[in-house]
């Protein structure tokens, strides 16, 4: 049996391992290390090493798997988008593959491409973008003209002219990795929708997976009527079928806060009650008819049938909810379970979880990119050992009687607390954020969504599709909403409590395997005296320290935020910000989607000083969420913040809540300065009074960054007048210069750059911008002053730490680079 775990683990290493790699490895090595091991088992065959024969079957196995997983992968990065049909329109026939993600001027859905006109290089598998009417400009919040986009069904097949790029995200440290998420979701390529598409002709059963598609889009269509208006309508949808896409961001803020969110998604308990249901009910069936005077109940082929059924139910179900990470492993643990009471054979539950694991990976090498994967095997072997020790307590001692419910509930919180607990390192390390509430809050939402709201949701979903009578399937469909509004409500309750959730900066490589190995211990290791003293090991998880420079030194980061400037200086206990980035729609803007999350992951919670350099909406478009989302002590700016603010608040229609209500606002310009740990930060641009309501690039703030050895320049979006003005006050060379207006030819010029002399030069440009930035020349300049280039589009944020050994910077695309990840 050891060398089974040793095969199994050594199998799921080696596809798992892969998916780690900057570069894939060469599958001819691969083959060849696997014929060595394959030959060294030989050799080892009839002699009695069982030691050194585990390690050579753990390599063996290691290498298969890393060989299967390279196999899937070139295959995947062979369909791939071409340089020359990059940012270009391109006429292709393409079959809708999966359900349509519908926004208010907006349908999104993935795609097989079927015929590209015999244009090679575009791929298979693409995610299409089909915007309606005319975009409503930054702030202009989206008119809902839903009927006026085309019905988008699974196995449509359409003539389209597309305008296609590569997939390409922001790389920051601690932020979502956009392209990482595509490539394991077979997105290889973005397509918008230009001139007006075709429809050629409709195949619904083209393939067995379009057609179950098709079949969920059927429930959606038939639930959406009953559904429209309800205010949790989007989260019912979830529940029955997976379909997350209409779940407002407040509601996700709500189940993060809580620590509810793997309950609006299909989970494992779900899926396993649907299957134990079907069993029973063909068990009680064959308990009422006989047979040759014999209940059919009391044939050992019923219950075998009866298990077939509550698999088949299983099936069904995971292929409604999308086939997610938690339903295949739910799934085949399901089929392992049944198969060895079956056949009458014993297992380890944990061996059963790590061959369900390799089972997920042999399906799908990527899935172990998904926070599910790791979220969802960890808990239910969390689980399998709670019920272990719970049984043997029972067995030892019994339980008093008294107060059931309240007994119950005691328990099912005393359970939440160490699978919360115990899930603590991942949740930490994936959201940055831990929820206090968390216990409490899912020991009555478990059993109140997974045994009370989803059956009833999924009983009003098959009455609304069977076309049963109106009355009957509204009423159902608004009992199961009443009572999801009030557990809600509830967890609302909790949620905006002070304490409720905590922000924890993203542990270190040994915090995290120190906090795992206790949770191992505390899990398995039998008889151990003091064995829960493990749970120690999780106190550097928790305390969240992030390494910081010494008093004279600092760090400085230019963040990935697209055509925009945000740019980060920490010193030993503070912070400063140098732009809050740009907003580029109503919906979507640089303050929450990228700063925000960075200080949570570096586990900054006071941001000393902000400076807004000037109002265009690529530098000040983030200002009002990062003072709403962080306490600010003080934000300098070339205009008048508090003006600036009101207007944001009415054209977002929205008040924002300042963490600091006392915030002052000031001017920045020559003579005004501060310090932190022996840090000095001056603007040198030369300010003006009273502040307007509005600056432009050449009134842009500058600031100068001075530590013990080392030196930054931020420039802002400043032109050539104003970059003379610097050279004549006698402007020094600096070791690390963010450059003028992103590199625009408008900037950078050759007195500017000369007087510099700096060792670095950071650009922060969008991928395929617009404006071409930064123009050839800007960069050519500067690196013929001698400055190493960096570009954020290329880069990704990049990180300058001034330190007592010297200059050191490090590109994050660089750092977290995957062999996905473009070049």
């Amino acid at each position: 049996m050891r060398v089974y775990w040793i095969c199994l683990a050594g199998a799921c290493l080696g596809i798992a391992g892969v998916q780690l790699l900057p570069d894939l490895p060469s599958l001819t090595i691969i083959s060849l290390l696997v014929g060595l091991m394959l030959a060294a088992w030989l050799c080892l065959w009839p002699r009695q090493w069982p030691v050194l024969k585990a390690v050579v079957i753990g390599v063996f196995c290691l290498l298969l798997g890393m060989a299967y997983s390279t196999y899937r992968a070139q295959l995947r990065l062979g369909d791939s988008l071409a340089v020359i049909h990059e940012n270009k329109t391109s006429r292709v026939v393409l079959r809708v593959a999966e359900i349509a993600l519908y926004g208010p001027d907006y349908v999104q859905f993935k795609a097989e491409v079927l015929d590209r006109f015999s244009i090679k290089g575009i791929p298979t598998h693409i995610q299409v973008r089909w915007q309606a009417g005319k975009w409503p400009g930054i702030y202009g919040k989206p008119k809902d003209i839903k009927d006026k986009l085309p019905v988008i069904k699974p196995g449509q097949v359409w003539g389209m002219s597309l305008k296609l790029k590569r997939v390409h995200g922001a790389m920051n440290p601690g932020g979502f990795d956009f392209e990482t998420h595509a490539f394991a979701n077979n997105i290889r390529a973005m397509g918008v929708v230009k001139g007006q598409p075709r429809q050629l002709a409709n195949e619904p059963f083209s393939s067995f997976a379009i057609a179950v598609e098709r079949g969920r889009d059927q429930v959606r269509s038939a639930m959406l009527p009953y559904l429209k208006e309800k205010r949790y309508g989007p989260v019912m949808m979830a529940l029955v079928m997976g379909d997350q896409n209409g779940i407002a961001q407040d509601d996700w803020k709500l189940f993060n806060l809580s620590g509810v969110t793997h309950l609006v998604s299909i989970s494992g308990s779900h899926i396993t009650m649907l299957a134990v249901l079907a069993n029973f009910l063909v068990l009680w069936v064959c308990k009422r008819i006989k047979l040759k005077g014999k209940w059919l109940s009391d044939h050992r082929s019923i219950h075998v049938l009866a298990a077939f059924v509550g698999l088949l139910v299983a099936w069904v179900y995971c292929l409604l909810a999308g086939w997610g990470v938690p339903a295949q492993r739910t799934l085949l643990m399901l089929a392992i379970g049944y198969g060895l009471i079956l056949f009458r054979l014993r297992m380890s539950i944990f061996f059963i979880l790590l061959l369900t694991c390799l089972g997920v990976l042999l399906l799908d090498p990527w899935a172990m990119l998904s926070s599910g994967f790791w979220l969802s095997f960890s808990a239910v072997a969390v689980l399998i050992w709670l019920g272990r020790h719970h049984a043997q307590q029972g067995k030892a001692g019994g339980q008093g009687r008294g107060n059931k419910m309240l007994s119950a509930f005691a328990l099912a919180a005393r359970f939440q607390l160490m699978i919360t607990l115990a899930l603590a390192p991942f949740i930490i390390l994936l959201f940055s954020q831990f929820s206090l509430v968390s216990p409490l809050v899912n020991a009555y939402a478990i059993p109140l969504i997974g045994w009370v709201i989803t059956p009833l949701s999924l009983i009003f979903a098959l009455l609304a599709m069977l076309n049963a009578p109106v009355l009957m399937v509204q009423w159902l469909g608004n009992l199961a909403h009443d009572i999801l509004q009030w557990v809600l409500d509830l967890t609302q309750w909790f949620a905006v409590l002070p304490w409720a959730s905590v922000y924890i900066a993203s542990p270190s490589v040994w915090g995290l395997l120190l906090a795992l190995a206790g949770v191992f211990i505390v899990c398995q290791a039998k008889g151990l005296p003091y064995k829960n003293l493990a749970w120690c090991f999780m106190v550097p998880v928790f305390l969240g320290k992030t390494e910081r420079p010494l008093p004279g030194y600092w760090n400085l980061v230019a963040l990935d935020v697209g055509q925009g400037t945000a740019v980060v200086v920490l010193t030993q206990k503070h912070a400063v910000l140098f732009d809050a980035g740009p907003r580029t729609s109503h919906a979507n803007e640089a303050g929450g989607r990228t700063i925000l999350p960075y200080f949570r992951s570096m586990g900054v919670s006071r941001l000393d000083t902000l400076i807004v350099s000037h109002s265009d909406v690529d530098h000040a478009g983030g200002f009002a969420e990062v003072i709403a989302g962080i306490d600010t002590g003080m934000a300098y700016a070339s205009f008048g913040l508090d003006r600036f603010l009101a207007e944001e608040e009415r054209r977002m229609d929205r008040q924002y809540e300042l963490r600091n209500r006392d915030l002052a606002y000031l001017p920045c310009g020559q003579g005004q300065d501060f310090s932190f740990d022996g840090v000095s930060f001056a603007f040198m641009n030369s300010g003006q009074l009273p502040l307007p309501n509005v600056s432009g690039n050449g009134q842009s703030c500058v600031l100068h960054v001075q530590g013990s050895e080392h030196s930054a320049l931020l420039t802002g979006d400043i032109h050539i007048e104003q970059e003379n003005e610097l050279v004549q006050l006698g402007l020094e060379k600096v070791n690390i210069v963010v450059v003028s207006h992103h590199g625009a030819n408008t900037s950078s010029s050759p007195a500017f750059v000369q007087a510099l002399q700096a060792d670095h030069a950071i650009v922060q440009n969008g991928y395929l911008n617009r404006y071409g930035h930064p123009h050839r020349q800007v960069q050519q300049r500067w690196e013929g002053a001698g400055s190493v280039f960096w570009r954020t589009d290329r880069d990704g944020a990049v990180t300058v730490r001034s330190s007592i050994q010297g200059l050191g910077l490090l590109a994050t695309r660089r750092a977290a680079k995957r062999y996905w990840h473009a070049r």
